[in-house]
């Protein structure tokens, strides 16, 4: 899918070259070009459509969808389905992403659903006669450039009053109830530009929220209740109020960065950026959002963990093979670990005297005693860890494993792999929601998050969200 670019897009993208560069006065040309041409460039939103059913369909019910459009008045928009196909077990995991495109910003008054003709596999009577159907679905919809617009649709099936009766079958839209403060998750999808918002009690997606291009880590500071979005694809971080889901700041770094993961100080003083593209953590004020430090820590920076207890700041490196810790008390001072194996995700013990340390070369994990330098290796995994948790309460160790599809229960002190969760795909990254006694592993490849009850050690369900999902985060 290819965006336009938007006049704020190009804007950043000539501030950039003069922050780089320092060329002030091809750039405020260039700058005044823009906005005078502005109205030959198209400024597009993005629209998401989930679908849900509603009522009990027969058992041979199979609803192929022939075409999906967007009115504008007398024209219409065709918008591309990622399945058309909705078979019997379309609708297990609940909502359903049928479409998401980019388009002109305006007025869209209707949507229409149509249907191909046989409806019903095996039946004797077709649902539809001859020719396709179509559904009307009223929208009053006012795209605003650079939106993000979700549209909830409930497809309604009504059965007959007998088994000769013909299926009916209705489509709405609706809006998901919003949960109180304190409820949400949030899952940062790096191909689809934007973030699925999910009711962390019903597991049920309520909106969705607007990011830069191809958005990766993420933070949440319980303090001022901002949510913190690292844009890798244009080098920004958003910095979002979770409570209207406005963007309040848009942090612009250098050329190159690639910020790809953030954390915050205990404090929430500090907002720590981890930059893949530069190899470069960032430092920045959370009051006045200066860059306060800069420092290369390594080759192949990958994870970051900040200590509750110390306040440093632990970075792994893939291809220096080392951790690196930085001090912020004293950022001249460095203390480096030697961990072979490319060294991955990183979690700290409660205490913050272990550090845990997945790695992408072995089918291991390293357990490093901060106090003593002692490494220890737990190994027997069945592939290499994508991702990393630690639980507290239950004093436990989670490792995503790649390959298997698994996340593996290990008991830390023990070196003990006491379970296996099993999952329907390979994970990525992991977030342990410690409140909720949930683990929350993003499945890139097929484009959904699992969730986990740690208690049971067993799937709650599997929640479709958008493209390439990098990771998932619940609001403390």
């Amino acid at each position: 899918m290819t965006k336009t670019a938007t006049i704020r897009e190009i804007a950043t993208r000539v501030l950039e070259g003069v922050r780089s560069e320092g060329i002030l006065i091809i750039g405020f040309f260039f700058l005044l070009a823009v906005f005078f041409c502005q109205t030959s460039i198209s400024a597009e939103g993005q629209i998401v459509i989930y679908l849900e059913l509603a009522g009990k369909p027969p058992p041979a019910l199979h609803l192929i969808i022939d075409s999906v459009t967007l009115g504008s008045g007398a024209s219409g928009i065709s918008l591309p389905m990622l399945d058309a196909d909705l078979g019997s077990d379309y609708f297990s995991s609940g909502k359903v992403m049928l479409s998401e495109q980019y388009i002109s910003e305006g007025f869209y008054d209707t949507l229409y659903f149509a249907f191909k003709n046989d409806f019903i596999s095996g039946a004797e009577k077709a649902l539809i006669d001859s020719g396709p159907d179509t559904f009307a679905v009223p929208l009053n919809l006012v795209l605003k450039a650079d939106a993000v617009e979700p549209l909830f649709i409930r497809l309604i099936i009504i059965n007959g009053s007998s088994k000769d009766s013909l299926v009916s079958l209705r489509a709405e839209r609706y809006y998901p109830d919003i949960p109180p403060s304190g409820s949400l998750i949030f899952v940062a999808n790096e191909e689809s530009n934007n973030l699925t918002v999910i009711n962390r009690f019903t597991l049920e997606v309520i909106d969705i929220l607007g990011a830069g291009t191809a958005p990766r880590g993420l933070a949440y500071s319980p303090e001022s209740r901002q949510l913190f979005i690292a844009n890798s694809g244009d080098n920004t971080v958003s910095v979002v109020d979770v409570d209207s889901r406005d963007v309040l700041r848009l942090i612009q770094l250098y050329p190159g960065d690639h910020p790809s993961r953030l954390a915050l100080s205990s404090d929430e003083r500090y907002l720590y950026i981890l930059n893949y593209g530069t190899d470069c953590l960032s430092v920045y004020d959370i009051a006045s959002f200066r860059e306060l430090d800069r420092q290369i820590l390594g080759e192949g920076v990958t994870a970051l963990t900040v200590s509750a207890v110390s306040g440093k700041v632990y970075v792994s490196n893939s291809l220096s093979d080392n951790i690196i810790v930085y001090d912020p008390s004293n950022p001249s001072a460095r203390e480096s670990y030697a961990i072979s194996g490319s060294p991955g995700e990183i979690v700290l013990s409660e205490n913050g005297g272990s550090l845990f340390c997945g790695l992408g070369d072995q089918r291991s994990l390293t357990t490093l005693d901060l106090n003593m330098a002692g490494i220890n290796v737990i190994s027997g995994l069945c592939s290499s860890v994508t991702g990393v948790e630690y639980d507290r309460s239950l004093n436990l160790l989670y490792a995503g494993l790649d390959r298997c599809g698994e996340i593996a229960v290990i008991r830390p002190g023990l070196d003990l792999i006491l379970d296996n969760v099993v999952l329907m795909a390979q994970p990525g990254l992991i977030t342990l929601d410690q409140n909720r006694n949930m683990l929350l592993a993003v499945l890139p490849k097929d484009n959904k998050l699992a969730v986990i009850n740690t208690t049971r050690r067993g799937i709650s369900g599997y929640l479709n969200v958008g493209r390439k999902p990098y990771m998932a985060l619940a609001q403390e």
